[in-house]
């Protein structure tokens, strides 16, 4: 499992020449404003990925104008920014992002004397991610071969991880001072063997009645929930 948001066999794809025909399309039938997107990727935390995006699209941008005759009012860098959802990964660094999409842009547009459109981003889970804490309440605790501890936060609420295979950190939020000796799998209630909400994690020995917290949920989790909340 994973996140695919681009290449082969990827429903967002579309090829340059495909691209190119339904801008000539458009202006054929009387289109005369005109902006261009791409997919970046949507946790992607390195500043060399954006420098790469940006010259791929900025290059396309400009053999079109030069094709058609068209000018570009914005490009689209859709996709956001990558957050760290793991306690050791890295932040990405939005200074180098600027300066490389700045580059990526200047080598292309301005070189081929074309002013730079205006450039628009999407990013949401960057500012919001870090916003949101999923609260939930222990009511199961299993012991055999491997552990599990039942909650009431399922993928009903929270479906990234069986979705796709994505990581949430999680602690018992009533014993953050306790070591963490005890693992396990933290499950839902689903009757889904894919209802985990994460696996083989360290925790302090649980009982019923704990609350876990579930971090970096301000961002795609109450958006893709299939159960309302209660508030």
């Amino acid at each position: 499992m994973g996140l695919t948001t681009s290449g082969i066999g990827a429903k967002f794809r579309e090829l340059p020449d495909q691209a190119l025909e339904g801008y000539k399309i458009a202006m054929e039938n009387g289109c005369k404003r005109f902006g261009i997107q791409i997919m970046v990727g949507s946790i992607v935390a390195e500043p060399e990925h954006f420098f790469g995006v940006a010259s791929d699209i900025s290059e396309i941008a400009v053999k079109f104008q030069k094709t058609l005759g068209i000018v570009f009012e914005y490009v689209d860098i859709r996709g956001g920014f990558g957050i760290p959802y793991r306690i050791n990964e890295k932040k990405l660094d939005i200074k180098k992002v600027a300066e490389n999409v700045y580059k990526a842009f200047k080598s292309n547009f301005i070189d081929a004397r074309y002013k730079i459109p205006e450039l628009v981003i999407e990013p949401g889970r960057y500012i919001v991610a870090n916003s949101g804490v999923l609260p939930g309440t222990v009511l199961d605790i299993k012991k055999q071969e491997l552990n599990y501890v039942g909650t009431d936060a399922g993928m009903n609420i929270l479906l990234r991880p069986a979705l796709y295979g994505a990581y949430h950190h999680l602690i018992i939020a009533n014993k953050v001072n306790q070591e963490a000796n005890f693992m396990a799998d933290v499950t839902g209630q689903i009757c889904e063997n894919t209802d985990r909400i994460a696996s083989g994690i360290y925790i302090p020995e649980p009982e019923i009645g704990d609350t876990v917290a579930i971090f970096n949920a301000g961002a795609y989790v109450e958006s893709m929930v299939s159960e309302k909340i209660s508030q």
